[in-house]
Formats: structure tokens, C-alpha cells, sequence
């Protein structure tokens, strides 16, 4: 899932919880930028857990306008790309092809 400061890449794990990856790249900016876009991201992460039976291991991959952005924006985005995902992941399930959602 893409967003404007982010974008989401998750796949089911075996553990019953999630796991968060984070992949900075120098397009970001130099380290303080990229540490400031993970901080963000960790953070978004821990206030979004969810509780689930199965898990997910979820990549992150910020955009060089998050590192700009207040915690509540990037909440913000991260929480609704959590949603487009799990709507994606019920039509799966139910074994239909997902409506375009970008």
C-alpha cells in the first residue's frame, strides 16, 4: 500500500504477532533524517498494535516528506494504510479480487 509519506509492504508470519521492518534510504536525507523517519515510524508501529490471532510482518518505507511531519500525521497514515491493507486482505480471504484501492 502506498500513501504520500509512506508506503506499507506486510505478509503473514507463523508467531500470532507482528512484526515491524523499516527500510530508510538516503533519499530521506542524511542520518538524522532517516533515524527521525524510523523514530516516527517505530512509534506509529507501537501505537497501532493490533490484536490479532495471526500475525504479519509489516516493512516500512518512508518518503522524504514524512520526515517533516508531526507524529499525529504519520499515525495518521500509517493507521489507514493498516486499514486498506486488512480490507485487501478480507476480500483475499473471501476469495474475490480486491476493488482498486490506489
Amino acid at each position: 500500500m502506498d500513501g504520500p509519506l509512506l508506503s506499507l509492504v506486510a505478509c503473514d508470519n507463523d508467531l500470532g504477532y507482528d512484526r515491524l521492518g523499516l527500510a530508510a534510504s538516503r533519499k530521506l536525507g542524511g542520518a538524522v533524517e532517516r533515524n527521525r523517519a524510523k523514530r516516527l515510524l517505530r512509534e506509529a508501529f507501537r501505537r497501532h498494535k493490533r490484536r490479532s490471532a495471526r500475525g504479519e510482518d509489516v516493512v516500512a518505507l518512508p518518503r522524504p516528506p514524512l520526515t517533516a511531519r508531526s507524529q499525529g500525521e504519520v499515525d495518521r497514515e500509517y493507521a489507514d494504510l493498516l486499514r486498506r491493507l486488512a480490507a485487501r486482505r478480507a476480500a483475499r480471504d473471501r476469495g474475490k479480487d480486491p476493488a482498486p484501492v490506489d
